[in-house]
């Protein structure tokens, strides 16, 4: 149930003139495996990628900071498998995210 190749690459990219703006993202991929010990089944290799962008600033005296992050921008489609388990569930489609933290 594992790939015998993962890779996973993320960068974060911020310039100080940007005052607290940053872009980020993130490549994840795997090589083709079988989801099961009867090896009957075959999953392809798979890549997705992540992007998003963070901004922190200072609000009544608080950091915070607000995130939007986009998940498998290119919509791909695959199948994940739990080795353990043996369940096989479809990979999650294109998902947006905003989430806005605050430390108090």
């Amino acid at each position: 149930g594992n790939p015998p190749r993962t890779f996973r690459f993320n960068v974060q990219y911020g310039r100080t003139e940007w005052r607290g703006l940053s872009v980020d993202a993130q490549i994840d991929a795997a090589g083709s495996h079988y989801a099961n010990r009867a090896n009957s089944f075959r999953i392809p290799s798979a890549a997705t990628l992540d992007l998003g962008t963070r901004y922190s600033f200072t609000a009544l005296g608080t950091k915070a900071n607000l995130r939007l992050q986009v998940r498998n921008v290119t919509n791909a489609y695959n199948w994940t498998a739990d080795g353990a388990s043996g369940r096989i569930a479809p990979t999650s489609p294109r998902r947006y995210s905003f989430r806005l933290g605050a430390d108090f």
